[in-house]
């Protein structure tokens, strides 16, 4: 299926190189946001009751995860077969390959013509809300809406300093959209990329073979 959805969208793979082949400052900035929204979901977690740490996924699979993740998340962190590895690290190419387009999609509806601090708060916070359809839990969405400040207040930069300069390459909004895109594009590749490292690191230092 995925392979499928893959070929359907070979006209637009430039979508995908514009997106993940983003400058190094963009994945630094990601990779420190990264770590911030880990440690802000980690306090919430503690803060609030467990029973808010539960996605309708928690029912399903018994933990509380992204249900497009569910390949990688079922597996226990550790040592796992070469060749389940193996199938991992290409679920999260054939993976990342898709998920610039979701992202476009996103950042579309969440961020596209959103200035103001008001509507920015409110988009992330609709943003992080969402997620909830995907199986994540209430306490994993309220950390995500400060991902979804940060995209929307790089929007909102990139949409001013154009404006500013008379940008004449086309419309400022949609560059402002390719701009944050790229770093929720990094986001979530970075977070895909440890994910599937906690999963599959144990297999790649032993060095266990088929």
């Amino acid at each position: 299926m995925m392979s499928y959805t893959i070929y359907r969208l070979r006209h637009r793979l430039g979508l995908v190189r514009q997106y993940i082949f983003s400058q190094p400052r963009i994945y630094f900035e990601s990779g420190i946001l990264v770590i911030i929204t880990l440690a802000f979901g980690a306090f919430i977690q503690w803060l609030l009751p467990s029973s808010l740490d539960r996605g309708w996924t928690y029912f399903v699979f018994g933990h509380s995860s992204n249900v497009t993740l569910t390949p990688i998340t079922t597996l226990s962190p550790g040592i796992v077969d070469f060749k389940v590895a193996l199938v991992l690290l290409i679920f999260l190419f054939l993976f990342m390959i898709i998920m610039p387009f979701v992202v476009h999609l996103e950042e579309r509806f969440f961020r596209y013509h959103i200035l103001s601090n008001k509507e920015i708060l409110l988009s992330a916070t609709l943003f992080g809300a969402t997620h909830i359809i995907i199986g994540i839990s209430l306490i994993w969405c309220i950390a995500i809406i400060l991902p979804g400040l940060f995209f929307g207040y790089r929007y909102r930069s990139k949409y001013v300093e154009l404006s500013s300069a008379n940008y004449r390459a086309g419309d400022p909004h949609k560059a402002a959209l390719v701009y944050s895109a790229q770093y929720h594009t990094a986001f979530n590749t970075i977070v895909l990329s440890l994910l599937v490292l906690m999963m599959t690191a144990g297999t790649l230092v032993t060095g266990h073979q088929f």
